[in-house]
């Protein structure tokens, strides 16, 4: 291989992996934003496995198209014991998170 393609071959590398720490950084961990409704058609047809509820906000994971993992986040209904024993029944592992009164939650 002559040097010519030997430095752009190491300059698409270079270019690749920046984008690929950039995409990183970019993301915060949260997944990408739905609608309540896709995830409860997400949760109709089996496609989550595990959530986390905070509040109202739910984060959980789900099988892509794919078939891999994918993070995804929405807002929604304060759960009860109904909503919970579903997730049960579904075989959706689930964690909630208790948020930290503030001030400006406590109303003082």
């Amino acid at each position: 291989m002559n040097q010519r393609v030997k430095t752009i071959l190491l300059w698409g590398v270079l270019i690749f992996l920046f984008l690929l720490v950039v995409m990183v950084l970019q993301s915060d961990g949260k997944g990408r934003e739905v609608d309540f409704s896709e995830f409860q058609t997400d949760l109709n047809s089996g496609k989550i496995k595990e959530v986390t509820i905070s509040g109202r906000r739910y984060l959980y994971v789900r099988n892509s198209a794919a078939g891999l993992p994918e993070k995804v986040q929405t807002v929604g209904v304060e759960p009860d014991r109904e909503f919970n024993k579903e997730l049960l029944g579904r075989n959706v592992w689930s964690s909630t998170r208790r948020r930290a009164m503030t001030a400006s939650s406590t109303g003082s």
